[in-house]
Formats: C-alpha cells, structure tokens, sequence
C-alpha cells in the first residue's frame, strides 16, 4: 500500500466484544480408591517396612505387643495380621493383599506367644537376624 490509499474498513474498525469465557466442567466426585501398595527392591511393602523399622529401634529391643507395633509403624491393628503374620504360620502369602509374603513366614519377625489364654494370647513381635539385614538395606536404598 502507498501513502495515498487507505486502509480497509474491517482492518481499522475496533475489535469485536470478547466472548465470555467457556465454564469449566466440573469433574464428578468418585469414592476414594485404595491406594496401591507398592513393594520396594528388598522385596517387602512399604507398610511391612515401616513394621520392620519401628521393631529394629532399640526402644521395642524386647519386642513389641500389637497396639505398640501399630502406633510406632503408622498401620492400623487390623492390618497387622496380614502383614506380619499369625504364631502358628497359617498362610504364607496374604490373602488381603496381593503378592505380599507375611513377614513371619519369610523369616523376617518372630512372634511369641505371651498370655496363652487359648487362641486369643497376647502376642509379642521379634524382629530377626534376617529382618534387621533388609532394614539395613532399605536405609542404603534411601527408602527408610
């Protein structure tokens, strides 16, 4: 374009109104989903590691009862069966969890009965030899 000529009309008018902005949709709430549990390289949840750490502090040197072990590990009582285990070594494999060994199965705590009042005897929790090695593993590992 030269000096002379003026520009088009629709170039020079003033922009149009802006359109509103569009409403975000709002995403339909779902119930909370269990949060998967995921096994570190020494081959034990995370939960079951927690258990395993707060029995290897030197505090639970004697052994831990059930509600001492839940509080120290941050794993609510009832859990403590399927992760640990029961005295007379039922199942090997949890039947909550899928693919978690019991840590008294495997070797890595042991359980002694206290009061034995029949079946319902006051259980005290060991952590072994075995145990304290994976511990020692996951604090290289930076997972502890």
């Amino acid at each position: 374009m030269n000096e002379n000529e003026t520009a088009p009309a629709a170039a020079t008018a003033a922009p149009a109104e802006a359109k509103p902005a569009k409403a975000k949709k709002t995403q339909k709430k779902t119930k909370a989903q269990p949060k998967k549990v995921a096994a570190t390289k020494s081959g034990v949840l995370r939960p079951q590691l927690r258990i395993l750490e707060a029995l290897a502090s030197p505090k639970w040197k004697t052994g831990a009862t059930k509600e001492q072990l839940s509080k120290a590990a941050g794993v609510h009582m009832n859990w403590i069966a399927e992760y640990v285990g029961v005295p007379d070594k039922g199942s090997l494999v949890s039947d909550t969890v899928r693919g978690a060994k019991k840590l008294a199965c495997a070797g890595l705590v042991r359980i002694e009965v206290m009061n034995d009042d029949g079946a319902q005897g006051e259980r005290n929790y060991l952590i072994t030899a075995s145990g304290k090695k994976v511990v020692e593993r996951a604090r290289k590992e930076g997972k502890a």
